[in-house]
């Protein structure tokens, strides 16, 4: 898994914050994850969600991007 978090998002202690968040969500799921890759971007101007949330859009993501490459979306 990759993740960028451009200056544009904010000092280092923001974007340091991003990239905690979406590896801890990664490190809880990732056995349920199809082996793909994956890289995620945060864009400018976005707020840092809670980590409920979080965890809530990037499942949905990972779902929908396993299930338009063929995978079998995210194993129980």
């Amino acid at each position: 898994m990759g993740i960028t978090v451009t200056k544009k998002c904010g000092k280092a202690v923001r974007r340091n914050r991003w990239k905690r968040l979406i590896r801890e969500v990664y490190r809880l799921h990732r056995q349920k994850l199809p082996a793909a890759d994956f890289v995620v971007t945060v864009k400018r101007g976005v707020d840092i969600p809670a980590f409920q949330e979080l965890e809530r859009e990037l499942l949905r993501l990972w779902r929908r991007a396993a299930d338009e490459s063929g995978h079998r979306g995210l194993r129980q």
